[in-house]
């Protein structure tokens, strides 16, 4: 089979005026949490980002600077992006949980994700004490497919679940970060497998204060590659020039395929019926974008 090359541009350089934010509550094992799941409704997702805030105890909330540039990060590069509250934060029902009841807050998030958006990558990112709960989750995880942390803690948590995990990685790290000091944390990439990216952001505290800007565009870059790296476009069977019918998710479609180009079904299936004829198929298309 013939692969070709994505087409362009795959994504836009900034978020879409058109991304709807709809505020929401995930169904907990603590209770419900408290949840801002941000997307563009007419666009066909690739990968989608889930991002967990830091300390519960320490003033961290879905809405902290640093979740929501990575936040805005993951939009630009057109993922929907899920954010949540912790339990016990904000309208999120429960308690602190010492880090282990976070990580089914996480579970549960990715829960809704899949459901809203079934079969699709996730790109799971945290802060301080949410990159430790969400690394911890996201390398056991196979709808996980890429792990970021910013602000790793790498002094106080152990990490070591992180070794010979084979996704790709980025650490984001202040400089002068008292958590996560610069020995501490390349010690911490040194053991690391590939791939893995390190960002130092020079200068900068545990909260990267001044440097947000720098932040947001290390994680979308490092997305961007994410993206490019895991979609790629096949060529496969002929549709006729013009063509209708219902997908095997029964999903209409219609259109005409471009000239010199195979048509490319957004159904994860691979199959289109023929109209008026739902039990006789069209040749197989391959997804248009494969992770």
């Amino acid at each position: 089979m013939e692969q070709r090359s994505a087409p362009r541009p795959l994504v836009s350089a900034k978020s879409s005026v058109n991304t709807k934010a709809e505020r929401l509550f995930i169904p907990g094992p603590a209770g419900r949490l408290q949840a801002l799941l941000e997307f563009e409704p007419n666009a066909h997702a690739r990968a989608v980002a889930l991002v967990c805030h830091l300390h519960p105890l320490y003033g961290g909330t879905m809405h902290n600077k640093v979740v929501y540039r990575a936040a805005k990060a993951a939009l630009q590069v057109g993922l929907p992006t899920l954010r949540f509250n912790f339990r016990g934060i904000g309208k999120s029902a429960g308690e602190f949980a010492h880090g282990v009841g976070e990580r089914e807050d996480v579970r549960a998030a990715l829960d809704l994700l899949s459901t809203r958006f079934p079969e699709v990558p996730v790109c799971m990112l945290g802060f301080s004490f949410g990159a430790v709960v969400a690394l911890a989750v996201g390398t056991a995880d196979r709808r996980v497919r890429a792990l970021v942390g910013l602000g790793v803690p790498a002094g106080s948590a152990d990490l070591g679940f992180l070794r010979g995990v084979t996704k790709p990685k980025l650490i984001v790290q202040g400089t002068e970060d008292i958590f996560g000091t610069r020995g501490q944390v390349e010690e911490l990439f040194a053991s690391l497998a590939q791939p893995k990216r390190l960002h130092w952001v020079e200068s900068a505290d545990h909260f990267l204060t001044g440097m947000l800007d720098e932040v947001q565009a290390a994680v979308r870059s490092f997305l961007l590659e994410i993206v490019a790296r895991y979609s790629k476009l096949y060529r496969a069977t002929w549709l006729p020039e013009s063509f209708s019918g219902l997908c095997v998710r029964r999903q209409y479609f219609s259109g005409r395929r471009p000239e010199g180009s195979a048509a490319a079904c957004d159904c994860r299936y691979n199959s289109w019926c023929a109209a008026g004829t739902p039990r006789r198929l069209l040749p197989r298309v391959n997804l248009a974008w494969e992770f």
